[in-house]
Formats: structure tokens, C-alpha cells, sequence
């Protein structure tokens, strides 16, 4: 736990970092431990226009997370013998049998899995055949427009298990059967079923506009030009109505982590340290044999360009994602929405988790989790540096330090410290450091274009702060931060 908290100190100064450097107005973002929260951090603007500071309860629509939720819910209904993974939508919702839906006849697993061949958000001649939604230019289509498209002929545009399709489509029409199959709304039963038993309190499973001042604000790409981004605030709130079950959930970074928790096998760990019972069911939500089950990577997304809903080479399961970041396989999902881009990921076994969301529809969401996740990774292996048993033998070297080369940060992460280059997209040691003296490190493992086996120098000020380090090659690099 140790190495993990030093892990979360140097991850919230990373993060800040990078928030700037790669000029996105807003970053929150939470690590958690087997339930602990070890870090929790909001830095930016919640709204390039006004400058108001984002904070840590800000809201952001976390759109295809709500996925997630769907998917507990259809399986938290199969265990209570309500539904079957191979019932038909057809046998729940009775207008898309009369209809001639090819959707009727669809297994809900396929639904889950995004197997079903349907068409991603729109069919051409039925609901106004355009998906222009999502950019705010229409609502969101009702009930009455998702059953016309969903009984359109062209929402079949492949076969059931020939490949993974992503579609809203499909996880909107798992919200009309969960909607039969309860006899409650998507908002009552998402309420009532998971998030008091988990008190997420920052969540909301659809779009409610007496919160909508808690939002934070969200902009567009910088492709758009000029010095600012866009807001995008009419966006933003629309009513997500019939497909709430596909992108409707807002929450916050603190209560995903606590959502991914929820889906762990780890135990927790109580306000004071001890171990919580493992079989607890208000926590966990599902028995442990269909928490699998929705974790298991069933497809592959084989998205090449990486920049789809999954990562390239990463893996679907029932409802849940399936990708490698830092250094662990984790599970997970991300959310895109008009100006917020979102990413959860966490490992089940230990039940580490992160979540990071950002206020710019191209927000690196992805990558910031990885990054952090990587900072853990980094943090938990290696060889410990023998000075980090004296108090502060370690920290006196750490800090910020930058030259018109480039910048420098040197951290401590579990017992040890390591040089790292925030410029990189991916936080990975440019050097391994050790105490060598009391103004001294010493790189014991680099690069051979770096200087393995070279010292770096402090240069400490009046009150035993490190100012300067002269580092590789002798150029000084003196204390940002």
C-alpha cells in the first residue's frame, strides 16, 4: 500500500503536468485501492470561457460507462432467474416482434457483446437517418423514434456472432428489455439497484437538469482552431432519453473508482485498515461467477487505428472492456460525449482502479489512466535504494527541474527514486537513480544515450531544498516545482 500511495502522489503531479503541456482545459481523476481512495485530483478549468477551477464534484457525462451499468443490471436479473443471456428483446418488448424487428430474435448476450450486427447509432429512412445527435443539431431519438429504428430493415447490417460491431443501438435496446423485465425506468432501477447500495451520489443515470450547473463545461477538438477551444455547453446537456442505457450516466472520477471496486475480487479494506468480508453483496453487486463471466474478453475490438471505443488488440466482454495498461491487463471502459472524454480502468484481482475524466471531446482519457497505472507499476517493482530506510534521504532529491533541453523530474516510487521525462506520453524511467552521497544520485541503469553510470549533482539552497541538478552531459536544470 505504501508503494501505491507514492505511486498516487507522483501520479497527481504527473497529471497536472501533462493536463498543461497538452493544453486540455480540465482533468479529474481518482486512484483506489481495494476500496481505499489514495488519490483524488481536479486540475484546470471546468470552462476555458469563464476560468472557473475544476473541481473534484464536478460532473461529467461519462456516456458509453452507462454500458457498464446495463450490463450488471441484465446480469443481476439473470441471476435472479428474471432473464436469460438467451432470451430474445422480441419476448420483452412486444412492439419489435409485431414489427418484424431482425432485433427480436437477437440473444442478449449478442447484445451485450456487441455481436449482434447492428448498426452503430442510426438507420438511413427511419428516426431521421442521421445520428446528428450526437453534436447537439437534434435530440436524441424517444422511445417511439428507437423502436422504428430498431425495426428499420437496415439496423441488420451483419450476422449475429460473424464479428465484434460496436453499437448504441444494441445497448439501447437492452434498456427497453431491462425496462419490461423490472417494470421500472433505466433511472429508477439504475438508482434503486446500484448506486444507493454503493452511495455514488455523483451519479446520475440519466440526464437531469437540476444538476446541470455541477457539470463541468466541455469543449471541443483543438482541430477546430484558434487560441481557445470551443464550449459546447448545449451539447453537452442533451436528454439522452431512449438510449440512456447505452451513454446516458454522468458521474465523477471518485465514484468510478468506486464502480470498478464494486466489480473487483479483491477484498476490501475497511476505514481502518482490516480486510472486509470478500462475499459481500451490496458491494459486489454480482456473484463472483458472473463478475467473470462479464470481465471475460469474448471479441476482439481489432480496431488497427487504435483510436476506436477499444483500443486495438483489446478484448469485449458483456459489457465491459478488456485492455493492457501499464504494465496490467486491466478491465475497463471509456465514454465519449460532446466535450468529455472519460476512461476507467482497474485490475480485478488486486483491485487497483483509476478513472480520468477530461472536459475536450479529444481529452486524453486512455492514455492519462495508462500513465498512472504505469506510475504504479513502476512503483510496486525494482530494487529498493538502501537510503530509503533514513527519513528523508530520499525525498530531499525529488523534485521539478528543467533547462531549455527539456524537463526533469525525479520522484520517488516505492523505495527508490527514478528519473522521468513528463514530456513523454507514457511516464517510463529515463534513469534509475541511488543515493551516491548527501548532494549526489548516481544512474545505475539508462539508456546508452543517457548517461548510465554518471552522477547527477544537487546544488541544495539555505534551507536544504535541492535548487539545481546538474544532470546529463553537465547541463544544470534547475527547480521548477
Amino acid at each position: 500500500m505504501t508503494s501505491v500511495r507514492t505511486a498516487a502522489t507522483a501520479a497527481a503531479d504527473w497529471l497536472a503536468f501533462r493536463r498543461e503541456y497538452l493544453r486540455v482545459p480540465g482533468v479529474q481523476a481518482a486512484l483506489s485501492l481495494r476500496g481505499e481512495l489514495l488519490m483524488s485530483t481536479a486540475v484546470g478549468v471546468a470552462d476555458e470561457g469563464t476560468g472557473e477551477p475544476l473541481r473534484t464534484d464536478h460532473l461529467f457525462r461519462v456516456a458509453s460507462h452507462s454500458k457498464t451499468f446495463a450490463a450488471t443490471l441484465v446480469l443481476r436479473l439473470v441471476h435472479a432467474g428474471v432473464l436469460s443471456l438467451e432470451d430474445h428483446p422480441g419476448r420483452w418488448v412486444p412492439e419489435l416482434a409485431a414489427a418484424g424487428s431482425p432485433v427480436a430474435g437477437v440473444p442478449l448476450r449478442a447484445l451485450l457483446e456487441h455481436t449482434a450486427g447492428l448498426a452503430r447509432d442510426s438507420v438511413e429512412g427511419a428516426g431521421g437517418g442521421d445520428a446528428d445527435f450526437w453534436q447537439g443539431e437534434r435530440p436524441f431519438p424517444d422511445r417511439a423514434e428507437l423502436l422504428a429504428v430498431l425495426s428499420a430493415p437496415g439496423v441488420a447490417v451483419l450476422g449475429v456472432s460473424e464479428r465484434f460491431k460496436y453499437s448504441n443501438l444494441g445497448y439501447a435496446a437492452l434498456g427497453l428489455v431491462l425496462e419490461a423485465a423490472s417494470g421500472r425506468s433505466w433511472a429508477e432501477l439504475v438508482r434503486a439497484e446500484l448506486l444507493e447500495p454503493l452511495e455514488l451520489h455523483g451519479t446520475e443515470p440519466s440526464w437531469v437538469p437540476e444538476r446541470a450547473a455541477e457539470h463541468a463545461n466541455g469543449h471541443t477538438s483543438l482541430a477546430m482552431g484558434g487560441p481557445r477551444r470551443p464550449v459546447v455547453w448545449d451539447a453537452l446537456t442533451a436528454d439522452t432519453r431512449a438510449m440512456d442505457a447505452a451513454t446516458g450516466v454522468s458521474s465523477t472520477a471518485e465514484d468510478l473508482v468506486r464502480w470498478a471496486g464494486a466489480h473487483c475480487d479483491a477484498p476490501a479494506l475497511g476505514s481502518g485498515g482490516e480486510q472486509l468480508k470478500q462475499d459481500d453483496d451490496e458491494r459486489r453487486l454480482l456473484p463472483a461467477h458472473l463478475r467473470r463471466l462479464a470481465r471475460h474478453g469474448a471479441w476482439s475490438s481489432d480496431d488497427p487505428s487504435g483510436t476506436g471505443p477499444a483500443p486495438s488488440g483489446d478484448e469485449y466482454g458483456l459489457g465491459w472492456q478488456r485492455l493492457t495498461a501499464g504494465g496490467l491487463r486491466t478491465v475497463g471502459h471509456g465514454g465519449g460525449f460532446p466535450g468529455h472524454a472519460t476512461r476507467t480502468a482497474f485490475d480485478p484481482t488486486t483491485g487497483l482502479a483509476v478513472a480520468v475524466c477530461t472536459n475536450a471531446v479529444d481529452g486524453p482519457a486512455l492514455a492519462l489512466a495508462r500513465g498512472v497505472l504505469r506510475l504504479v507499476e513502476l512503483a510496486t517493482t525494482g530494487i529498493p535504494d538502501p537510503a530509503a530506510d533514513r527519513p528523508g534521504a530520499l525525498e530531499r532529491f525529488t523534485g521539478r527541474f528543467a533547462s531549455m533541453w527539456g524537463v526533469l523530474d525525479v520522484v520517488r516510487l516505492g523505495d527508490r527514486l527514478v528519473a522521468l521525462d513528463p514530456v513523454a506520453d507514457v511516464p517510463g524511467p529515463s534513469a534509475e537513480l541511488r543515493v551516491a552521497s548527501d548532494d549526489a544520485l548516481l544512474a545505475t541503469a539508462a539508456p546508452g544515450y543517457a548517461a548510465p553510470g554518471e552522477q547527477l549533482r544537487y546544488f541544495f539552497d539555505d534551507d536544504g531544498r535541492a535548487a539545481s541538478v546538474r544532470a546529463s552531459g553537465g547541463i544544470t536544470h534547475r527547480r521548477v516545482t
